[in-house]
């Protein structure tokens, strides 16, 4: 994959700084594991540069986790084109769509229609000097309970988002953001929040034979005092291995009366690794609920690719496990 481009045609610098809705990529990369119950397969077959397939086969335990499940998808991508499309053996299908109009302007459209509902979502994106400005605009229609169904049997809103991520040159790696999102459509009045956060990435330069200490610290506050903080290290950095280790905390002190009746919670904190080795990867997290999950990526050869997952939730004596397979190698 292609890095972004660090000018436009004209030679003017494109800030590199990422969305808003991006700021905590190092610590969701680590906190985020690709977990899944029973068995998966998944077969990749490239028919041209530009071209491929996938077939994915998903064997699930049953009973609350729902049944077996089976995927077909294809993929094109070109010079600045990216298009997707999956449809399941239940008849659900879902596109996506993106186009790089010129080194600054890009838009991405995602499409999804099943029985219980569909969606078309537009996401534009501007990168400038030094600012990112993002947003979605997306129409839903969701299919209402027998009971609630009146003239027409769905519900039909409009989602918006807009965000704006703003870097400083006195501070490349300082960005101050903030985003606003709502829903029109809602029988009683329109319902909207306000987000703003900042990011400070801290990059030690890198010396013969050792990688530089990096860490990345985030934090927010949104429209009913919600707070967010994150922090990800880089533990360390070889040809071998790289190693971070993550920490998120989330609270929301409005919420504690609620608590106290025992309907809601408070806060949420979880602790996280990722292990990158040279052909694996390992990712393990705890969260302040006692759950604890933990996977594991092989990569055996160019064309195979072995899946493990296991989660643990003791407070709710819930246990999952997933073994996956990989096969076929991806456009080329």
């Amino acid at each position: 994959m292609q890095a972004p481009p660090n000018h436009d045609e004209t030679g003017s610098p494109i800030a590199q700084i990422g969305r808003f809705e991006e700021r905590e990529r190092e610590a969701r990369g680590c906190l985020f594991q690709d977990l899944f119950e029973g068995g998966r397969t998944e077969i990749q077959k490239a028919h041209t540069q530009n071209f491929a397939t996938t077939h994915t086969l998903m064997l699930a335990p049953g009973g609350p986790q729902g049944p077996s499940a089976y995927e077909f998808g294809a993929t094109y991508a070109a010079q600045g084109l990216f298009l997707r499309g999956q449809v399941s053996h239940t008849g659900d299908v879902a596109t996506t769509g993106r186009v790089e109009l010129s080194r600054r302007l890009a838009a991405m459209i995602r499409g999804q229609a099943s029985a219980p509902g569909h969606s078309l979502t537009l996401e534009p994106e501007y990168k400038g000097t030094n600012f990112v400005a993002s947003g979605f605009l997306r129409r839903q229609a969701q299919l209402l309970p027998p009971g609630q169904q009146h003239d027409d049997k769905y519900l039909k809103i409009w989602q918006y988002c807009m965000g704006y991520n703003q870097g400083f040159n006195f501070s490349p790696n300082f960005s101050i953001g903030a985003m606003v999102q709502g829903v029109i459509g809602y029988p009683g009045a329109l319902h909207s929040s306000f987000e703003t956060g900042c990011r400070y990435q801290h990059l030690v330069p890198k010396t013969a034979g050792q990688a530089g200490n990096d860490f990345v610290v985030c934090g927010s506050v949104t429209s009913d005092m919600s707070l967010t903080a994150s922090y990800a290290h880089k533990v360390s950095e070889s040809d071998k291995s790289t190693i971070w280790l993550s920490t998120d905390l989330r609270l929301r002190p409005l919420a504690i009366e609620a608590h106290l009746r025992g309907e809601d919670t408070v806060g949420a904190a979880s602790v996280g690794y990722q292990i990158i080795l040279r052909q694996s990867s390992l990712k393990g997290m705890l969260d302040s609920t006692g759950k604890v999950s933990a996977s594991v990526e092989e990569k055996v050869n160019a064309a195979v690719t072995v899946l493990m997952s296991a989660e643990l939730d003791h407070p709710k004596e819930d246990y999952k496990f997933g073994f996956g397979v990989n096969l076929g190698g991806g456009m080329q």
